[in-house]
């Protein structure tokens, strides 16, 4: 077990670069820092030139591992090259930032943003444009979108959320997925709570969705509802499958982090590293460690496949 420590405020993200050896961290306060793995110590502590991220909501790497973006409440995004170090490109939202990821093309970012009131959005990025112009996809409406993830073939994205808080609609959730190329709305459907995080297996077949305290498994082609796993006592937060597709992880405000089978849908282990309300977990890309972050301002990363026997 490896434990990082370095920052003053809660975790927010932990992302592994797809090269594997090292993990990006960030948390509230915007900082983001490169950790080295093998040498178990910080690499560098990103800078972001004029409006930093601020109250940080979420991070990612490009799949090539070349970019790192991160956005928060700020309506600031910055994107930096991680060999240098340098901020490759800010962006602005017209509202608070709340996720963000990148398409297999390594180019496109997704981001999803809110002004608090009538105005939600979900747009596409391209950041080989000189100035990088946002690129709605079909308005979710009403629709508070707080959970992004592209397929795996990056055809398609899903959405995650909830709906804006109205008497006709407190408490319901909402789940959509659109085509990335014509930016027309493949399906969509409601959930009861709110969606907090969504993840696909590898081979694009299953959607995994944190709904409340419970996890759905859901056909990615119809987003009917095929499983439902139980085992947290407070919300989750955060999911991460593992590369082969055979495990999956969670984690949320009760402090936990599990592990599942997802053939089975059985739980395997059940871990408490410390690290309080957990909000943010992520397998290495070898699929032998992992690696969370939560209230307690620590990064903990552990041999997944040792813990659980």
């Amino acid at each position: 077990m490896l434990i990082l420590r370095g920052h003053r405020n809660w975790l927010v993200g932990v992302a592994y670069a797809p090269q594997g050896g090292m993990l990006a961290s960030g948390d509230k306060d915007g900082v983001v820092k490169l950790w080295d793995l093998t040498a178990g110590k910080e690499r560098a502590t990103l800078q972001a030139m004029g409006t930093r991220p601020r109250l940080l909501r979420a991070l990612a790497f490009s799949r090539d591992g070349q970019l790192l973006a991160a956005g928060g409440y700020s309506h600031a995004l910055a994107v930096w090259e991680v060999a240098t170090g340098q901020q490759r490109t800010s962006l602005r939202a017209s509202g608070w930032m709340l996720n963000l990821t990148f398409a297999p093309n390594h180019r496109t970012l997704a981001v999803a943003w809110t002004d608090g009131g009538r105005h939600n959005a979900l747009a596409l990025f391209d950041l080989e444009a000189e100035q990088p112009q946002p690129w709605p996809l079909e308005r979710p409406g009403r629709s508070v979108i707080e959970a992004v993830a592209f397929t795996p073939d990056g055809s398609g994205l899903v959405g995650g959320g909830r709906e804006a808080f109205t008497p006709q609609a407190r408490g319901q959730g909402v789940i959509h997925l659109w085509d990335s190329s014509t930016r027309e709305r493949r399906w969509g459907h409601t959930t009861e709570p709110c969606v907090r995080a969504v993840a696909f297996t590898p081979n694009g077949r299953i959607l995994v969705a944190a709904v409340g305290r419970m996890i759905e498994l859901r056909d990615a082609a119809s987003g009917k509802r095929q499983d439902v796993l139980s085992g947290h006592t407070k919300l989750i937060n955060t999911l991460s499958i593992s590369p082969d597709g055979r495990w999956l992880l969670s984690g949320g405000n009760d402090a936990r982090v599990r592990l599942w089978n997802l053939a089975t849908g059985r739980e395997r282990a059940v871990y408490d590293w410390g690290v309080g309300e957990v909000r943010s977990v992520a397998f290495a890309p070898d699929g032998m460690t992992a690696a969370v972050g939560g209230d307690r301002r620590k990064v903990v990363v552990w041999d997944v496949d040792e813990a659980a026997c």
